[in-house]
C-alpha cells in the first residue's frame, strides 16, 4: 500500500479483531518501512446467543491463532458492533438479539487476562463502521484524503467521519457520535431506508416475489426492470440523504462498503451523478478493502495516540 506512515515505528505489530454477530476475524498487522504486512486472517464462528464463556472463548481463540504468527504485539484494536462502551471496554448490548449474556462485562479486562497482555499493551475498541472508515482512510480507497465519510450498508447503516486527527464524533458538522443510522429521512429513519430491509421492502411494494436477501434481488436485475428501478431509487435517495452531511463536513471522499455495496453497479450511476451535482468537490467511491477495512481500522487504534492518520 502506498500511503503515508512516517510517524509509526517500523516493525510495529498490532493484533486486530473484527467482531460480527456470528463470527470474529483476527489478524496481526505489521508495519514494514512505508508499507504494512497483513498476517493470515483467522475466522471463528461465534454463537451470539451462547454463554459469556462461549463467546469470550471464541473471540480469544481467534486472537490467539492470529498472534501465534508474531513474536510480540504493541497492542490490540477491536472493531465492535454497538451498543458498547468503547472508551471503557464494557459491553452494553441488551435486547439487540446478540451478546446479551455479555451485558456489563469488562471485555477489555477479559482480553488482557486471557491473552496475557502487559500493562503497556493497550486494548482499544471502536464501532465497527468507524473502523471501516478508518481502514479505508488509512489504507484503502480514501488514502491521501483530508476528510472522509465512510458508510457501510447491510443489515443496517453504519458510518464514520474521519479527518487526519481521527474519527470525529462531535460538532456541528457531524451527527452525534458520527452515526447516521438514527437520522431522519422522509417519514422514517435512515437505518430503515438504507439497509437490506429497506431494499427488500421497496421490492415488495413494487410487486416483487419473495427473495431472501439483496444478493438474490440483485441477481434478478438483468431480467426485471423493476429491480433496476428499486436500486436506482435507492441510489438517488442515498445521495439526497448524504449530500447535506457531506457539505457540512466538507468531505473530500465518501466510501461505500457493506454487503449492499456489492451491488454497486446497480445504484452507482444515480448516486454518483446526484452527489456530483450537490457536492462537486467530493469523490464517491466503492470500498477498496471490503471486509479487510474494519480489521485495518482496528489495527490503527493502538497507534493513534502517538501518530496522526
Amino acid at each position: 500500500m502506498d500511503f503515508v506512515a512516517e510517524d509509526i515505528p517500523r516493525n510495529t505489530a498490532v493484533l486486530a479483531l473484527d467482531i460480527g454477530g456470528s463470527h470474529v476475524s483476527a489478524s496481526v498487522i505489521t508495519w514494514r518501512e512505508s508499507d504494512y504486512i497483513s498476517g493470515p486472517t483467522f475466522d471463528v464462528t461465534v454463537d451470539s446467543q451462547g454463554s459469556a464463556e462461549d463467546i469470550l472463548g471464541a473471540w480469544t481463540l481467534a486472537a490467539k491463532r492470529a498472534r501465534e504468527a508474531v513474536s510480540g504485539i504493541t497492542g490490540v484494536g477491536v472493531a465492535m458492533p454497538g451498543p458498547f462502551d468503547y472508551e471503557n471496554g464494557i459491553c452494553t448490548m441488551q435486547g439487540v438479539d446478540k451478546y446479551d449474556r455479555l451485558y456489563g462485562t469488562n471485555v477489555r479486562a477479559e482480553f488482557k487476562r486471557r491473552l496475557g497482555l502487559s500493562a503497556s499493551q493497550e486494548v482499544l475498541f471502536e464501532n465497527d463502521a468507524g473502523c471501516f472508515a478508518l481502514g479505508e482512510f488509512w489504507a484503502g480507497a480514501a488514502r491521501y484524503a483530508k476528510s472522509v465519510i465512510g458508510i457501510t450498508i447491510g443489515t443496517g447503516l453504519g458510518s464514520g467521519f474521519c479527518t487526519r486527527e481521527g474519527l470525529v464524533r462531535t460538532g456541528a458538522s457531524v451527527p452525534e457520535d458520527g452515526w447516521l443510522y438514527n437520522q431522519p429521512f422522509g417519514e422514517t429513519m435512515a437505518d430503515d431506508r438504507f439497509s437490506t430491509r429497506g431494499l427488500l421492502s421497496d421490492w415488495r411494494r413494487a410487486g416483487g416475489h419473495e427473495v431472501k436477501n439483496v444478493r438474490e434481488l440483485a441477481a434478478l436485475a438483468e431480467g426485471d426492470s423493476r429491480v433496476r428501478e428499486v436500486f436506482h431509487a435507492f441510489g438517488s435517495d442515498l445521495a439526497a440523504f448524504l449530500s447535506p452531511w457531506v457539505s457540512q463536513f466538507e468531505a473530500e471522499v465518501v466510501v461505500v462498503g457493506g454487503n449492499i455495496s456489492r451491488a454497486w453497479p446497480l445504484f452507482e450511476n444515480p448516486f454518483v451523478r446526484q452527489m456530483a451535482v450537490a457536492c462537486p468537490n467530493c469523490r464517491v467511491l466503492q470500498s477498496e478493502l471490503m471486509e479487510s477495512a474494519a480489521l485495518l481500522g482496528a489495527a490503527r487504534l493502538p497507534l493513534m495516540s502517538s501518530a496522526s492518520l
